[in-house]
């Protein structure tokens, strides 16, 4: 659980979080009746954001990564042929993107370009896809210049594909990514968008400025769940940090306990020998011999019960599968530390308390009760 967890917190979502303030914006139906009044908002934020001190660029998006809801929406594919047991034209993430989208979160281009002003154009309209959707429908084949048809701003336009980016999570940092399409906000601008502010210090330092240039454009909207980018994926991650918390802690507690419970037993029992210590040296035995002897045996009972607890554990682990990301339930680095860990405390408890009679005079150990 802990190697699992460790493993999570170095997934990369895709993008740089580093320096990176956002908020949401609801805009109420009666004000932003159409898609132009959207629109007129989306770029006057963005414009007016981008200007305040310690911003490096500003954009907007309709749903958040790491963790947004899946939209599986229909979506023609030009020249698509359905194959028994392949995908069908569905695409899980529609993102709404704003000027300078891929720039400000920090995104990795893979082939083409990323999208420009004029891919905005109802005459000339373009669109970026992840990587995951190009191995989905163009496996084998570059996906550049390829037409796709999503529903936006409510009509469905043939948009040619213009670029690729390497996935974003979005359906969670322990899941894999799954296809998106990334869609200019000039032909879709949504009502509930998420305002991204790229920093060049604290992202917090500028959250009294982005609210009044947010008041300056319409004093009715509220500013709502105003935090880092940080902060976002730390809350995408909360359950299975949580569970791996909880069940951590009961792991290293019963490592604990069980490492010193054989210390305990072992040492207890080589204790008891002392008397047969000294009446083995006292009738010549080597003590060096004696002592390699007394590990040996203690050797012998930590294999057992390591062979033992495997066998055990390989069975056990079957209800912890769905919870590990990154390691599976037979990973041997975690059973060779466990299993040293505790053939570590076997050998020390032999180790000890033979020493110690080792070095005890034979008289004082055949007294020694």
């Amino acid at each position: 659980m802990v190697r699992g967890f460790w493993k999570l917190q170095q997934v990369n979502p895709g993008f740089n979080a580093n320096h990176l303030l956002t908020f949401n914006i609801n805009l109420p139906d009666a004000t932003y009746k159409d898609q132009s009044a959207r629109q007129r908002f989306w770029t006057a934020a963005q414009e007016q954001l981008s200007q305040l001190p310690g911003v490096r660029s500003a954009t907007m998006m309709n749903g958040l990564p790491p963790l947004r809801p899946e939209n599986d929406n229909d979506t023609d594919i030009e020249g698509f042929v359905k194959v028994p047991g392949g995908p069908i034209q569905n695409v899980a993430y529609y993102q709404t993107a704003g000027d300078h989208f891929f720039q400000t979160l920090g995104a990795r281009l893979m082939e083409g370009r990323f999208l420009e002003p004029r891919d905005g154009d109802k005459n000339t309209p373009g669109v970026v896809i992840n990587a995951a959707m190009a191995r989905t429908f163009w496996p084998h084949q570059s996906a550049i210049g390829r037409r796709v048809r999503p529903y936006v701003g409510g009509q469905n336009l043939w948009c040619r594909v213009v670029g690729i980016v390497a996935d974003m999570k979005n359906g969670g940092v322990d899941k894999p990514a799954g296809t998106e399409i990334f869609i200019p906000y000039q032909l879709s601008a949504g009502s509930t968008p998420n305002i991204v502010l790229r920093t060049s210090g604290n992202p917090l330092s500028i959250a009294g400025e982005a609210r009044r240039v947010i008041a300056s454009i319409d004093p009715t909207l509220p500013v709502a769940k105003l935090r880092t980018m940080d902060d976002v994926i730390a809350a995408a991650t909360s359950r299975p940090r949580f569970l791996t918390l909880i069940l951590g802690m009961f792991s290293i507690l019963a490592l604990g306990l069980a490492t010193v419970g054989i210390y305990g037993v072992i040492s207890y029992s080589v204790e008891q020998r002392m008397s047969e210590f000294g009446i083995r040296m006292a009738l010549g035995a080597e003590p060096r011999r004696l002592l390699l002897q007394v590990i040996r045996q203690g050797l012998v009972l930590g294999v057992v019960g390591i062979a033992v607890g495997i066998a055990a554990a390989m069975l056990l682990t079957q209800s912890l599968e769905g919870l590990l990301f990154g390691v599976s339930r037979f990973d041997p680095s975690s059973f060779v530390l466990t299993a040293a860990i505790l053939l570590a405390a076997t050998i020390a408890a032999s180790f000890l308390p033979a020493l110690r009679a080792m070095r005890t005079e034979p008289v004082q150990a055949l007294r020694y009760e």
